[in-house]
């Protein structure tokens, strides 16, 4: 009997533990190590704050030990019923009812097993006959399972998207400050243009009624680009489009704006084009954004995909055609979010600018700008590039934003509040997914992709995951000799 520490309960707690502890409290001491490179302590960087942040994270209530009882947990319920299959008992009526069900369970199974025999033999020339049809149609079947997931996991992108970039105008207390920080750095909009936009929904800001309350908002604005203030008035501007806004925008002085109404391009593209006489350009408003936002995903994507190489496979990148392969993979992800913010603006534009408001002049520009317009078309159009991914990164994508969508939909009152609904539901949806994740990394590890696939496989098979599999065989392993040992003569 092998000791215990051994067993596969204590060696799934033991690498959980120390990966989940690496994963939580690594973050967490950044900053003091920050504060003490620098030498500028302070109320969050000193010695009470380091030693909650001990007791947070190697305490009962810790992400560390509740991750461990949850792995280890699972893994020593599975060997209390393989212990308990294992036994062998005889059935009397004083079984408890796990008893009766298992040995219930095991008739059937033997039951099974015995028709499965029998029918062997005949089964076993049909096999035969139709296996090259039967490998053929598996193959098919495969292809077309594996095309199917891959749009839904388009789809699933591109709906999460979509709703998690109108929220980001119009109700972004829903989305984590952090993503809300993010999207507002992608999308380099002026708040004041944002705050006018969530007026015009609610009505406090119209072209076509009185909004005196929030008509400065944009007029300082206006001044601030250099344009005249009245650029900003919803009392001046235009409505609707036709003669009626032509002859608007010469009083103005608005030149690029023939047949539309609504807020002048200037005031909507900001400072973007600016430098080159080109900021009431609709064209390059979303070329230069798109340009930008490629230039700063690449210096994202550089080393998300080069730094996993350089830590797992170092030798890899001695090869031209593999570090070409790995270059074009974060050229295709920088594309991707580049396409993103290039189909948003675009969208915004075509909507209230170029093509449906000119032919539609009768139709006001609380429409065009308001939440079912222009931010309607974008937020619906930009997730479309998840098409540029590669096709197992538009799963990891759809994943990614999947929670923040879902999120984003339910009730406000109902999440922010604690009720015990909320709390039991969030448990029951982690309970599900994790015990998932948990089932799929035993039976099932080629479903797992990316960082869980991996993390899953050290957990479950420790030093045997991935990578370090391999530079193990490649260490211990000896060359395979070249030199061919001489045969030896026959005696005569």
């Amino acid at each position: 009997m092998r000791p215990w520490v051994h067993s596969e309960p204590v060696q799934f707690a033991l690498r959980t533990y120390a990966l989940s502890l690496s994963l939580s409290l690594g973050p967490s001491l950044v900053p003091f190590l920050t504060a003490l490179l620098k030498r500028k302590l302070s109320h969050k960087t000193g010695i009470k704050a380091f030693l909650r942040v001990l007791r947070r994270e190697f305490g009962f209530d810790g992400f560390a030990f509740a991750m461990t009882l949850s792995v280890a947990g699972g893994a020593a319920l599975g060997s209390l019923w393989d212990a308990l299959n294992a036994a062998p008992k005889e059935y009397t009526d004083s079984q408890s009812l796990l008893d009766r069900l298992r040995a219930q369970f095991l008739i059937l199974k033997v039951t099974a097993q015995s028709e499965d025999i029998l029918e062997k033999p005949f089964a076993t020339n049909a096999l035969l006959v139709d296996e090259p049809l039967n490998r053929e149609n598996l193959k098919g079947k495969r292809e077309l399972a594996k095309t199917l997931m891959s749009r839904v996991d388009a789809l699933v992108f591109w709906a999460c998207s979509a709703r998690i970039m109108w929220y980001f105008f119009y109700e972004p207390q829903r989305l984590p400050k952090s993503y809300v920080k993010w999207i507002a750095t992608l999308a380099n909009l002026d708040d004041r243009v944002v705050q006018t936009l969530r007026h015009l929904r609610e009505g406090k800001w119209s072209y076509t009624k009185d909004s005196a309350s929030h008509s400065n908002v944009l007029q300082e604005f206006s001044m601030e680009l250099g344009h005249n203030a009245s650029w900003g008035d919803p009392v001046a501007l235009p409505a609707y489009g036709g003669a009626v806004a032509d002859a608007a925008w010469k009083t103005l002085g608005v030149k690029n704006r023939p047949g539309v109404g609504g807020l002048p391009c200037e005031l909507v593209h900001g400072t973007v084009g600016s430098s080159v006489g080109l900021e009431g350009s609709c064209t390059a408003n979303y070329s230069i954004r798109g340009t930008m936002a490629f230039l700063e995903a690449i210096a994202i994507y550089l080393p998300v995909h080069f730094f996993p190489v350089l830590l797992t496979r170092p030798q890899t990148l001695l090869d031209l055609r593999k570090v070409l392969t790995t270059l074009f993979g974060a050229i295709r992800s920088a594309t991707f979010l580049s396409a993103f913010v290039t189909l948003y603006w675009s969208s915004v534009c075509t909507t209230r600018s170029l093509v449906f408001a000119r032919l539609f002049p009768g139709i006001s520009h609380d429409f065009w700008d308001g939440p079912f317009g222009c931010i309607f078309a974008g937020s619906l159009l930009c997730g479309s590039s998840i098409w540029i991914e590669n096709g197992r990164r538009r799963g990891e994508m759809a994943l990614y934003v999947l929670p923040r969508a879902v999120r984003a939909c339910l009730p406000d009152a109902w999440v922010r509040n604690g009720r015990g609904k909320a709390r039991i539901a969030e448990r029951l949806v982690f309970i599900l997914s994790f015990s998932t994740l948990i089932t799929a990394a035993v039976h099932r590890p080629e479903t797992l992709r990316g960082l869980s696939r991996w993390t899953l496989s050290f957990v479950t098979k420790g030093p045997n995951a991935g990578f370090w599999k391999q530079k193990r065989r490649s260490e211990s392993t000896p060359d395979t000799p070249t030199i061919t040992p001489p045969t030896p003569k026959r005696g005569k």
